[in-house]
C-alpha cells in the first residue's frame, strides 16, 4: 500500500512537505473445516516512510501493531459494506416478480423459474406461504422442502383473483425438489414418497403459482 501526501507549510515559509508511506502487509485467512467461519490475520512485513529527505524504514512493535489494526479494520469495514450492498441488491431481486414455465423431461413435470438458485429459493418460500403451504422442514444445501398444504387465506386469495378458490391439491404433506440450473431454477412438486405429481395436477396449480411468483413486492 502506497500513500503519498503533499502538505503546504505556513504561508510565510513558502515550502511544501512531501510525505510518502509504503507498507507491505501479509494476510492469512484460516478457514474452519465446515467452511462457515474464518479468522483473518494481518502482519506488517515492510515499512518505508519518507518525509522530504528524511527516511523511516522501521517501526517499533507498538506502532507496527497500530498499523496492522488500522489496515485490518479498514478491510473489515470495506467487506461489511460490500455485504450490505449485496444483501440489499439480493433483497430487491427476491421481492421482484419472477417468470416461470412448465418443463417436462424423463424425471417428470416441473416448474422452471427464471432466476438463479440463491434468488429462487427464498422467493419460493414466500410464494409457498402465500399459497397456503406450511414449511415443516427444509434442506437448502440439497434443495429439499417438506411442506403441508393447509389452504389459502381466503381474504388474500379473493383480493388477487376475485374468488376464494384454492389449489387443486389435497390438504396433506408434499415434498419439493429444488435444483439450480445456472441462471434458472427447477422446482418439482412430489408426493410424500418423492413421486412426481401428475402433469394434470401441475397444470392445475401452475396459474396461481405463476401469478404469485410474478407478483412484485411480496411481504417478507
Amino acid at each position: 500500500m502506497i500513500i503519498e501526501d503533499v502538505e503546504d507549510s505556513p504561508w510565510y515559509s513558502w515550502t511544501k512537505t512531501e510525505r510518502s508511506v509504503g507498507q507491505r502487509f501479509e494476510f492469512v485467512l484460516d478457514m474452519k473445516s465446515h467452511g462457515r467461519t474464518a479468522a483473518l490475520k494481518v502482519k506488517l512485513k515492510d515499512y518505508l516512510e519518507t518525509v522530504n529527505e528524511d527516511i523511516v524504514a522501521q517501526l517499533d512493535e507498538s506502532r507496527s501493531r497500530r498499523r496492522e489494526v488500522e489496515v485490518l479494520n479498514n478491510v473489515i469495514s470495506h467487506y461489511a459494506k460490500q455485504i450490505r450492498i449485496a444483501d440489499a441488491r439480493r433483497l430487491r431481486q427476491i421481492q421482484q416478480g419472477l417468470n416461470m414455465q412448465i418443463d417436462t423431461d424423463e424425471q417428470g413435470s416441473a416448474f422452471v423459474v427464471n432466476a438463479d438458485y440463491e434468488i429462487a429459493w427464498p422467493r419460493l418460500l414466500l410464494v409457498l406461504r402465500k399459497l397456503g403451504f406450511n414449511v415443516k422442514d427444509l434442506d437448502k444445501s440439497n434443495g429439499l422442502l417438506f411442506v403441508n398444504y393447509v389452504g389459502m387465506d381466503a381474504g388474500w386469495w379473493a383480493d388477487l383473483w376475485g374468488n376464494a378458490d384454492e389449489l387443486s391439491l389435497d390438504k396433506k404433506e408434499y415434498r419439493l425438489a429444488v435444483e439450480g440450473l445456472g441462471s434458472k431454477t427447477r422446482i418439482m412438486f412430489q408426493d410424500n414418497e418423492s413421486n412426481p405429481l401428475p402433469l394434470e395436477i401441475i397444470n392445475d396449480i401452475y396459474t396461481p403459482l405463476a401469478e404469485i411468483m410474478a407478483t412484485d413486492d411480496l411481504d417478507i
